[in-house]
């Protein structure tokens, strides 16, 4: 109530999709003239203002529709001046000086003075887009947000000058039309099907950032403008960019169009790795057509206009799988070692090695006999020992329609109260999950029937006052389709699932009312505007993800990550050193049928009652936020304007309407902060006072607070300076020249967060509401169970009931979530400033300073780490300290054997077990697990700590931890190894749950350089370029993220995760021009052609769009270890530095950033401490060019056109490839691209425009 007290105070909303005009009016003489009329006319819509100048000559009109304008000025004794033809773009300030002529009024003198396109009022920073820019510029799924990216500071993903992607804001004729759970997220295998970012990268898509909820077919938009720095005051709601789209609208003469786009497979290439693999280029049938109607019904009152557009295709678009080479599908597995060799061990050697002397298994066998035979073997895990990759075209199927109407009527002939009304509907039916594999149904359909309405009311009170209300409802609606019943699958970093158990059945309703006014008003030299925004959203879900048990071997779940079987096979031929382990461990475990876990999630309902398997679960999320702000535009002088401003968010925290949501009774942050506390104090896990957690329901509808407080004082000042001295002589007039513009800004801006969060935290961590539950124990190949042509019983369900106490987990298994209920809102401190200035040819720069200091970010990190700080009272070493000194001594036996240390488990092992003498008295092994002496073989317990580590667990940490810790009679009859008991490190209740956390920081900082020429001569284009440098400590944004994306690895020292961003590209060009070539009549060129020639000659015209950015940066990921927590496996760290950045073919013959994959020796596992190394290579630029060429017929009908047009994107088909194998993993493929960006294609249109 509070909050809605104080919004109460001031007019509600922002007036985003306006603009205004402003000037000074002088005399012959240059003096200021007080007190004429000035006139502002839009004849195309009988739209009429009129002010009068201040005793400065100043005057301003705010709030006008976008459009062109007539200005005109009259006083007595003097001529009427006129200038026609001013363009007003949408939230783009525009200054016009006029000068008067001694003569009678009724004399009229049309001026050449323009309208000066450099902003002299505030900070802002952004191109605006004009409709014909919209129109003709070549966009490659003709959605005009993309345009977003043609800005300075702004990442091809939708970062913008370092704000996350789900940060941008995008309005329709002011209404909210974003996405507001998943923004900054596309769905999988859209038609282009590939990410730019590496292995740390958490999926970022290509235009992820670029996506709002309704249709908005280009020939509905009027205008387009961006803001990307110096936010003012009436702009918020998220962080990034501010995007602003404007409906056309009917006007007194009858416009519109007919038209048709289509592409096809004739003049389509392929993909370069569907060359290599002999696949043929994909299918490729596109329509796109529609038609656009827009006039007066009543003149100068009362106007409409109405655009129908469908596009459908019938296409396909590469794929690639991971499928089991041929020789495993036969029961042979190929062994690289370390000497180059390759081994093969057939039937009986599989026998021989399997610990169970089973051997091969017929069930395994016949399932991996249903994969097809693979075609790229370079996509294999192995590079086609044993794995192998399949590329084919997926069929790929789309009918979308969408309809746009929009009214606008003047409720009076004065044209002071207007009401505008626009509606959009949509019916869209898109495969966004393809099939699988050929044969294959689509696995997942989109159905999207999203609509919106907006209406807005403006009143021109006085010519002092004007206030606009608006009302927006945008309902978002959309059912994937999927698969249902219990599913089946290998490891899926060897072999791709037969069928792909991700895509399960979901949809959602997510109506969003959004309310807002705007009032402004000008007093003097002070323009003074107030406002507020209210945002009431619903969000109504329903999904099948978790409904449904997945049985799978996982290489990530076996007890030691396979070391036993490699030992075994590294024994069985002669103590060889393997190439590939994990590749064994792959390749074995599909042969000897494996099968070691389960995921099934039981669902209870509010009471506790167990829900059947199959139960969709249904939630209904409620959301509110509300904005207010204020703000003054103080011109000091004809030269210097000041803006400052304040603005108030107040983000909601959401809640499930029916009660349905729970949190631990203990809060997380305090779970968390006990535990990094007293580990340090000596105290082990088991003994701190909070060791156990319950979960109880919260919320409102359960009298409760939601899952954190509400944040109440998020309170964003704004400032801004310009200043634009003109008509100097001396050295300022140089730098200025006549109109240019010091401009700078600053804003603290906040984050709109939760809305998806808490749906991933539905999921995952609601436990009491929803169990995610596993096997209860993990298995070793010695242990597990093997398929034997049925799955096994599932694990039972835990008693319902609140409050709920997760049971004991003794298994490498229990990934849960949480949230730290002392989240803060997100902030930003938005930093710009920027010289501009006219150039010779209507050309303008302007080159600035760039700067975003972004706090509390929202990221994830493993609140169930091992206490590994845990100090040993006895000896004061802790956990880190001793696994480090054990890392270092492994480290340097496999140096001197000349290995590297990733392929080097066994044989340092082995040498410890030959002369135990080599580890060192360990202080902290022999008080905390006295019990390993003698454990493995006769030596101190510190050599079979070692060995535990490197012989039976592969280099993994916390396996050898986990043996010791949290099993019981492992190594001790009915106890664990640990002396103060089992849990001493671990959390007793599960093994991972990332917590939601305000961990993050981020500095962006960067120098933009733009230059633009206005349209004149046919010609206008713009360029943009950035240098720029982003750090932070996690990239991804909360929206999509999941359960691992803006991740850290320790939890314990967050700032061990900075550096570059995934997001960081150095140095980034986009450029875009328009083009109409001077041929024929009235044109330089050819201007004397004969009149039936001049049709064919004349009006042609280019447009293209040029982007190049410098490569991203990746992470590379580490072997199958786990060294810090069992959430995330160890990254990479460099230990012999390697250049990258570029493409390179290398001793396999494939394109890699590297030249030889042998580079994987370069890198290692992290060690304990600390953590991976972030931007550890940098990958391959990206360079892409689309060309438009049109040629337009006139009709002998005035006003009528047949326009035709040609369209290339990626015209010269370069191939951009992405998605390398970063993988100590796969150390024989390792660097190599397994993708590109879509090659070229083409497009032609057919326009009836009148």
């Amino acid at each position: 109530m509070k909050t809605l007290a104080l919004l109460a105070l001031c007019s509600v909303a922002l007036a985003q999709s306006t603009t205004q005009l402003r000037g000074i009016v002088t005399d012959p003489q240059n003096a200021a003239m007080a007190d004429a009329v000035v006139k502002l006319n839009n004849s195309q819509t009988g739209v009429v203002r009129q002010t009068v100048t201040t005793s400065n000559g100043e005057y301003q009109f705010l709030q006008l529709t976008p459009g062109t304008y007539t200005v005109s000025v009259e006083k007595p004794g003097f001529a009427t001046v006129s200038r026609t033809g001013v363009a007003l773009l949408v939230n783009t300030p525009t200054t016009l000086d006029l000068q008067m002529e001694l003569g009678r009024t009724a004399e009229s003198v049309n001026v050449s003075a323009e309208a000066s396109t450099i902003n002299t009022v505030d900070a802002s920073v952004g191109n605006p887009f004009s409709e014909q820019q919209v129109s003709s510029l070549p966009l490659q799924t003709r959605n005009v947000v993309e345009l977003l990216s043609l800005q300075p500071g702004v990442t091809t993903n939708g970062e913008v000058l370092g704000a996350r992607r789900d940060q941008n804001n995008i309005t329709l004729d002011g209404v909210d039309v974003n996405d507001n759970q998943t923004a900054g997220l596309v769905a999988q295998n859209t038609t282009t099907g590939t990410t730019y970012q590496g292995v740390n990268g958490n999926g970022a898509n290509v235009n992820a950032g670029f996506n709002g909820v309704l249709a908005v077919p280009l020939d509905s938009v009027q205008e387009f403008r961006v803001t990307v720095g110096g936010l003012g005051a009436d702009q918020g709601r998220s962080s990034g960019g501010q995007v602003v789209l404007i409906t056309k609208s009917g006007t007194n003469a009858l416009h519109g169009s007919l038209y048709e786009y289509n592409r096809n497979t004739a003049t389509s290439a392929n993909t370069w790795f569907n060359n290599q693999a002999g696949v043929p280029v994909q299918k490729l049938t596109r329509n796109q057509f529609g038609a656009s109607i827009g006039g007066p019904i009543k003149k100068d009152r009362l106007f409409y206009f109405v655009n129908w557009e469908q596009r459908t295709d019938a296409s396909s678009v590469s794929q690639v799988q991971a499928v089991p080479a041929e020789s495993l599908k036969q029961g042979y597995m190929n062994v690289q070692l370390a000497d180059g060799s390759v081994q093969t061990l057939g039937p009986a050697d599989m026998k021989a090695v399997d610990p169970l002397g089973i051997g091969l298994n017929p069930g395994y066998l016949k399932i991996m006999n249903q994969y097809p035979v693979g075609n790229d073997p370079a996509y294999g895990q192995d590079g086609g020992l044993n794995f192998s990759g399949y590329r084919f075209n997926a069929p790929s199927h789309l009918n979308n329609m969408a309809w746009v109407a929009k009214a606008d009527y003047k409720l009076d002939s004065a044209g002071k109260h207007t009401l505008t009304v626009r509606g959009t509907l949509q019916d869209n039916t898109q495969d966004v999950i393809l099939a699988q594999f050929p044969g294959q149904a689509p696995a997942s359909t989109l159905r999207d029937n999203s609509k919106g309405i907006s209406a807005r009311y403006t009143a021109i009170i006085t010519p002092a006052i004007i206030n606009t209300f608006t009302y927006g409802l945008t309902r978002m609606g959309q059912e994937l389709s999927g698969v249902g019943g219990t599913g089946f699958q290998f490891e899926p970093t060897a072999v791709a699932p037969l069928y792909n158990w991700n895509a399960r059945p979901k949809g959602r309703t997510n109506p969003l009312n959004n309310f807002l006014d705007d009032l402004t008003w000008t007093k003097g030299r002070h323009t003074i505007t107030t406002g507020a925004n209210l945002r009431f959203n619903q969000n109504n879900l329903s999904a099948f993800t978790t409904s449904f048990p997945l049985y799978a071997y996982g290489a990530t779940e076996l007890i030691g990550l396979g070391e036993d079987i490699n030992n075994a096979v590294s024994n069985y031929l002669g103590g060889a050193v393997l190439a590939n382990p994990t590749s064994v461990t792959n390749a074995s475990a599909m042969l000897l049928g494996i099968l070691n876990d389960v995921f099934v999630t039981y669902q209870y309902n509010r009471n506790g009652q167990l829900l059947p398997i199959g139960t969709p679960q249904q939630r209904t999320f409620i959301a509110r936020s509300y904005s207010g702000y204020i703000a003054d535009t103080f011109r000091v002088t004809r030269e210097l304007t000041l803006t400052a401003g304040l603005r108030y968010e107040n983000f909601r925290p959401p809640y499930e309407s029916h009660g349905l949501q729970v949190d631990p009774t203990i809060p997380l942050n305090v779970y968390f902060a006990e535990r990094n506390g007293l580990q340090a104090q000596g105290v082990p896990a088991n003994q701190m006072p909070n060791f156990t957690l319950s979960y109880a329901l919260n919320g409102p509808v359960n009298g409760k607070q939601s899952w954190w407080d509400p944040n109440n004082l998020n309170f964003a000042p704004r400032f801004g300076l310009a200043y634009a001295p003109s008509g100097h002589d001396g050295l300022i007039g140089k730098i200025f020249g006549k109109t240019g513009a010091f401009r700078v800004g600053g804003a603290l801006t906040y984050d709109q967060f939760g809305n998806d969060l808490i749906t991933q935290f539905d999921q995952y961590g609601s436990l009491g509401l929803t169990n995610p539950t596993n096997f209860p124990d993990s298995y070793s190949f010695t242990t597990s169970p093997r398929f034997n042509g049925a799955f096994p019983a599932l694990p039972p369900a835990a008693p319902g009931g609140f409050p709920y106490t997760p049971p004991p987990i003794a298994a490498i298994t229990g990934t849960f979530l949480g949230i730290s209920p002392d989240l803060k809102t997100p902030y930003s401190i938005a930093l710009n400033a920027s010289f501009s200035r006219e150039l010779p040819g209507k050309i303008t720069m302007e080159i600035g300073y760039l700067g975003r200091l972004s706090r509390q970010l929202l990221l994830q990190s493993d609140v169930y780490t091992p206490v590994e700080n845990y100090k040993d009272p006895g000896s004061g070493v802790t956990w880190q300290q001793n696994a480090m000194i054990v890392y270092n001594l492994a480290n340097s036996l496999a140096q001197k054997a000349g290995l590297p240390y990733n392929n080097a488990a066994a044989y340092v092992a082995q040498e410890v077990m030959n002369n135990p003498s080599l580890v060192p008295n360990l202080p902290f092994v022999n008080n905390v697990w006295p019990g390993y002496k003698d454990a493995y073989f006769p030596g101190s317990a510190s050599a079979n700590y070692f060995y535990s580590v490197y012989g039976v667990f592969g280099s993994s940490f916390l396996d050898s931890l986990h043996a010791a810790d949290r099993i019981s009679g492992n190594y001790i009859p009915g106890k664990c190894l640990s002396v103060p008991g089992c849990y001493t490190f671990f959390a007793q209740q599960g093994s991972t749950m990332p917590m939601w956390m305000n961990a993050g920081q981020a500095n962006y900082h960067g120098l933009s350089v733009t230059v633009r020429r206005r349209l004149a001569n046919g010609l206008q284009f713009d360029f943009n370029y950035t240098l720029s440098h982003s750090i932070d400590n996690a990239s991804a944004a909360e929206s999509g993220a999941g359960e691992q994306g803006a991740s850290i690895q320790n939890i314990y020292n967050a700032g061990a995760f900075r550096g570059s961003s995934d997001f960081d590209i150095r140095n980034n060009f986009n450029a875009n021009f328009m083009y109409l070539l001077p041929l024929g009549k009235g044109q330089p060129l050819l201007k004397s052609v004969p009149g039936w020639a001049n049709p064919i000659i004349g009006g042609w015209q280019v447009s293209s769009i040029w982007r190049y950015s410098t490569p991203l940066p990746s992470a590379v990921q580490g072997d199958l270890a786990y060294n810090t927590n069992y959430w995330l496996s160890s990254l990479a760290v460099v230990n012999t530095p390697t250049p990258s950045g570029g493409v390179h073919i290398d001793d396999n013959g494939n394109p890699s950033i590297f030249t030889s994959t042998s580079v994987s020796s370069n890198f290692q596992d992290q060690p304990p401490e600390g953590a991976g190394t972030r931007a550890a290579v940098r990958l391959a630029p990206i360079f892409n060019v689309d060309i438009s060429v049109s040629k337009t017929f006139p009709l002998p009908k005035e006003g009528q056109r047949i326009a035709f047009r040609a369209e290339a994107f990626n015209a010269f088909n370069h191939p951009n490839f992405t998605n390398p194998s970063l993988s100590l993993q796969s150390p024989l493929t390792f660097g190599e691209f397994q993708q590109t960006l879509p090659p070229r294609s083409m497009q032609f249109a057919l326009r009836y425009e009148f």
